[in-house]
């Protein structure tokens, strides 16, 4: 079979792939273009995660894309409102031609001598699975960073023996039914933080088992700034005034963790212990690394405190010794009683999901290969990664490296250019992964898998939305570490 030709191809039809895609078609119209996606819907994390309670952990104004200002006036929004939106999307940028779902790309090979990229795609259609050909002049891998198919599950000791229901969010059944359940949710991140107060209304009883605390920033429901700006403004001015506003303060937050995290450390837990009160043990709520090690999770309107301080939901911090048939036992000797165990304990990282990638035949180790601006992968060329901020909203990365790869093929078309590839001098070489930022467990137990980052621009990740805008949009593009050829 022969392969379809494209300008370029954007693998992934999430967050990162839709924005890409709609960018790209207003920038650049008669460039032919398609968007591969291996699942049967468009919103990648949103159309996977049905857990109850499902909503983003960043601000819904910075989360939009800004060509397309978020209008709705709650600060965190559920899963459904964010598909819905990005179904918008696509209508208003009329990407529905270019989409094709239950297709997934199992290989992507590049060729010097042809200068295309050639992608191998397995494509459900209704009478069976046929593998298809694509041939593409560039390729945007915007696949997310995380495995679709399972949820970081640890080893429990004894789990054979529980007679309840032991749930991943990943995979939320959809018959699970937990009212008037006891359940113990295993983790503290954003994951366990969104769903005990979403269970804590049905359920007999909700646990938030914790080995180790978390810092939180409560937030409000809905967003009084723009509410103010939309009685002064037209909707798209005040949206986007409050965008702005969002986007400095996010900054400006994670600046201070890095700079005074002391007195940041000291805010945080002072506003999360008036909220839950003193009758809460404090250790509960004090972690031992400063804030923004791990991601900073957020709770609108008190929504976890207001659960634990009724007594409809529990917190714990300690560690489990094994399953037994009803419950988890743990290493303090407490046993708890449970019917569901829910263990919100993480994503297994894959960045490029299970493409195989290979440059003329050899095989590409992300694990050896540095990230140039964040964008492209060293000696990799014609191809770029999506992936966002793990400090602010992560379409923010979207917008700007969408405009970016525009960019860069006017600069190949002025010099009439076929391939464009980052160089690394010997010198610049570093062993740091690219997310040596973050302390959390689902990253440090890839971190051996991830592409390195340098000491400095342009091969240093900032995960910082001013600068990255500036080296991707104002600075020249050719600094003298690309070939173009």
């Amino acid at each position: 079979m022969m392969a379809e030709r494209f300008d370029y191809i954007v693998v992934g039809a999430g967050v990162g792939g839709i924005g890409a895609a709609s960018w790209l078609r207003r920038l650049l119209p008669e460039k032919t273009s398609v968007v591969l996606e291996r699942r049967g819907n468009p919103g990648g994390t949103w159309d996977l995660f049905r857990y109850p309670g499902v909503r983003s952990d960043s601000d819904m104004l910075t989360y939009g894309y800004s060509f397309k200002p978020w209008q709705g006036e709650q600060v965190l929004s559920p899963g459904s409102a964010i598909v819905q939106y990005l179904r918008e999307v696509i209508a208003d940028s009329q990407l529905q031609s270019l989409l094709r779902f239950n297709s997934q790309v199992l290989s992507a090979e590049w060729s010097t001598d042809s200068s295309c990229w050639q992608l191998a795609v397995l494509e459900q259609t209704a009478t069976g699975v046929v593998e298809r050909h694509y041939e593409a002049a560039f390729v945007l891998f915007c696949t997310g960073y995380f495995r679709y198919d399972q949820g970081y599950l640890p080893n429990y000791a004894g789990v054979e023996q529980f007679q309840g229901a032991l749930v991943h969010p990943q995979q939320w059944p959809e018959t699970l039914n937990w009212q008037g359940k006891r359940v113990v949710v295993i983790g503290s991140g954003a994951t366990a933080v969104t769903l005990v107060p979403a269970l804590a209304d049905e359920a007999a009883s909700v646990t938030m088992l914790q080995r180790s605390p978390t810092f939180f920033l409560s937030v409000p429901v809905k967003d009084r700034l723009l509410a103010t700006l939309k009685q002064l403004l037209p909707a798209t001015a005040a949206a986007s005034l409050a965008r702005r506003w969002n986007i400095t303060r996010t900054h400006w937050l994670y600046r201070w963790s890095r700079r005074a995290p002391r007195s940041l450390r000291w805010l945080l837990l002072y506003l999360v212990r008036r909220q839950v009160g003193a009758q809460i043990q404090a250790a509960h709520f004090t972690p031992d690394y400063n804030p923004w090690d791990e991601r900073l999770c957020a709770v609108p309107d008190n929504d976890l405190f207001k659960a634990i301080a009724s007594g409809r939901a529990e917190v714990i911090t300690d560690s489990i010794e094994q399953f037994s048939a009803d419950g988890v036992r743990l290493r303090s000797g407490r046993e708890l009683k449970a019917d569901i165990v829910v263990s919100a304990t993480g994503l297994n990282l894959r960045l490029l999901g299970d493409i195989k990638v290979n440059v003329d035949g050899v095989a590409l180790q992300l694990n050896d290969r540095m990230l140039y601006k964040s964008v492209m992968i060293e000696g990799v060329p014609n191809a770029a990664v999506m992936f966002g901020y793990i400090n602010a909203s992560w379409t923010l990365k979207v917008d700007i490296v969408s405009r970016y790869l525009y960019r860069l093929w006017l600069e190949m078309e002025q010099r009439q250019a076929r391939s464009v590839t980052p160089l690394l001098q010997p010198q610049q070489r570093s062993c740091e992964s690219m997310m040596a930022a973050l302390q959390a467990g689902y990253v440090q137990r890839a971190a051996d898998e991830l592409p390195r980052q340098g000491n400095s621009a342009p091969w240093k990740v900032t995960m910082d939305y001013p600068s990255d805008k500036k080296m991707l949009l104002q600075q020249p593009v050719d600094d003298g570490l690309l070939c173009f050829k």
